[in-house]
């Protein structure tokens, strides 16, 4: 079986609402930055799911050598 992610960032950007907008991290090559979960959002269940749901928006699939690099893709399960 043969599995792909692909992150369309204009995608991305439709979605996003005007607050998250200026909520959002300056993005810094070689790391990995975990999702804004919405202060608004209180139930620790609910920030679980949205924490699952979003991890992986803000990781650029496209440039392979961050996939080959562990320090970036395993730090945020260490942390």
């Amino acid at each position: 079986m043969i599995y792909a992610c692909s992150s369309s960032k204009k995608a991305q950007i439709d979605t996003i609402g005007e607050d998250s907008l200026k909520r959002e991290q300056t993005i810094v090559p070689d790391t990995f930055v975990l999702p804004y979960i919405p202060e608004e959002m209180t139930n620790s269940d609910a920030r679980a799911v949205y924490l699952v749901m979003h991890y992986w928006d803000r990781f650029d699939f496209s440039d392979e050598k961050l996939t080959l690099r562990p320090e970036i893709t395993e730090q945020a399960f260490v942390d």
